[in-house]
C-alpha cells in the first residue's frame, strides 16, 4: 500500500496531540510495509479540521478528531470537502456525522505498551500519590483537579499529610488561583523524555517512571478526541478515575475504571491564530465524583488495582498500534483498492 501523507504545520498539531498520533501510527504502518509516496493518488490528512487543505488530484482523506459535543459551524464546509473522514472513536463519528455527509470511519488510536509497560503496585501506607498529566488549560480538567485536590484536603484532614498530587503539565503559567488550590501539590512543568536513554541525556526521569511512581491517576477532562495519557496510564496498571466521554468512551469502562459523573457546559474555542467560533459543549466532571472515586481507590486499594490489572490487560489485547494501523489500511484498501 502505498499513501501520500500530508503534514499538518509544525507546532500547532504538537499542542494537540496530533505529533504523537501521528509517529506511533506512521511507524506502526511502515512496519507493516505500508509506503509513503508523493505519486499516490490517495492523499492523507492527520491534522485539526481548520488545517485541512485539499491536494487536487488526489483522493483526500482527513483523518481527524474533536473533543466536544458538535463541530463549529465555521468548519463544515472544509469537512464538506474531503472524500472520506477518519476519525479515532465512536463519539467522533457522532459528532462529525452531524456536521457532514462526507463518509467517515473510525480507526481507534493505540499504545505504546512497551512503553508502559504494566507494574502491580504497593502501598506501604506512608505516602499515597495520585497523579495527573495534561497540558495546562481548562478542557484538560487542570482546575477540576485542583478543586478535586482541595476538596480531598477539607473533606479528609487526616490524609492530608499521606497523600499527595503530583500535576505533570505540559505548558507553564502557573495562576494564583491554580496555586492556592494545589498549594500542598507538586506541579511539575517539565519536558520529561520518554526512554531510559534520553533520560541518561537529559538528566531527567522519564514519563514512564513518573506513572510508576503514583499510585492512581486523574484524568477528568472535559472531552478526548482520543486520550493517550488515559491509555499510558491504563497500560501501566495505574487505577484510573476519568471522565466517560469522548475517546474515552472507547477505552474504558466501571469494570477497569473509574468513571465520574460530569455535567455539559459550555466552552468558548477560538482558532489558533485567533478569531471566535461556535460555543460548543464538554462534559464537566463534578468535583465531588472526582473526590468520591479518589476515596473510594484510597480505600479499597486492592480492588483498585485489579481494576488496573484488567485494564492494562485490555490496553494490550484491544489498543496496541499494530491494531490501529491494521483498522487503517483496511479503511483504506476497501475504499480505494487502488492503493492496496
Amino acid at each position: 500500500m502505498k499513501i501520500k501523507l500530508v503534514h499538518g504545520r509544525p507546532g500547532i498539531a504538537a499542542a494537540f496531540g496530533y505529533t504523537t498520533f501521528l509517529s506511533n501510527l506512521m511507524k506502526a504502518l511502515t512496519d507493516k510495509g505500508v509506503e509513503l509516496d508523493d505519486a499516490s493518488p490517495v492523499a492523507v490528512h492527520l491534522m485539526p479540521p481548520y488545517f485541512f487543505r485539499l491536494v487536487r488530484f488526489k483522493k483526500n482523506v482527513l483523518f481527524s478528531m474533536f473533543e466536544f459535543d458538535n463541530i463549529p459551524r465555521q468548519w463544515h464546509s472544509l469537512l464538506d470537502r474531503a472524500d472520506l473522514l477518519i476519525v479515532p472513536c465512536t463519539h467522533n463519528k457522532r459528532v462529525f456525522s452531524n456536521a457532514t455527509q462526507t463518509p467517515i470511519e473510525i480507526c481507534p488510536g493505540g499504545v505504546n505498551a512497551s512503553l508502559y509497560p504494566y507494574r502491580r503496585r504497593e502501598f506501604n501506607g506512608k505516602l499515597f500519590t495520585f497523579l495527573f498529566i495534561g497540558d495546562h488549560n481548562p478542557r484538560k480538567g487542570t482546575y477540576h483537579v485542583a478543586q478535586a485536590w482541595e476538596l480531598w484536603n477539607d473533606r479528609y484532614p487526616e490524609l492530608s499529610d499521606k497523600t499527595q498530587l503530583i500535576m505533570k503539565m505540559t505548558a507553564y503559567g502557573k495562576d494564583q488561583v491554580l496555586s492556592r488550590k494545589t498549594e500542598n501539590a507538586f506541579l511539575d512543568y517539565r519536558v520529561l523524555p520518554l526512554t531510559e536513554k534520553q533520560s541518561e541525556d537529559t538528566h531527567l526521569p522519564t514519563l514512564p517512571a513518573l506513572y510508576d511512581y503514583a499510585h492512581a491517576f486523574l484524568f477528568t477532562t472535559m472531552g478526548e478526541g482520543w486520550g493517550l495519557p488515559l491509555c499510558e496510564a491504563m497500560a501501566s496498571g495505574l487505577p484510573c478515575v476519568y471522565t466517560p466521554y469522548g475517546g474515552p468512551e472507547d477505552t474504558a469502562c466501571e469494570t477497569y475504571g473509574y468513571p465520574v459523573e460530569y455535567k455539559m457546559k459550555t466552552v468558548g474555542i477560538k482558532y489558533p491564530g485567533g478569531g471566535s467560533l461556535d460555543p460548543v459543549a464538554g462534559a464537566s466532571p463534578i468535583i465531588e465524583s472526582i473526590v468520591d472515586n479518589m476515596h473510594d481507590i484510597y480505600l479499597n486499594y486492592d480492588q483498585a488495582l485489579e481494576k488496573g490489572r484488567i485494564a492494562a490487560w485490555m490496553m494490550r489485547e484491544c489498543c496496541g498500534w499494530d491494531r490501529a494501523a491494521d483498522a487503517f489500511t483496511d479503511i483504506i484498501a476497501r475504499n480505494y483498492p487502488e492503493v492496496a
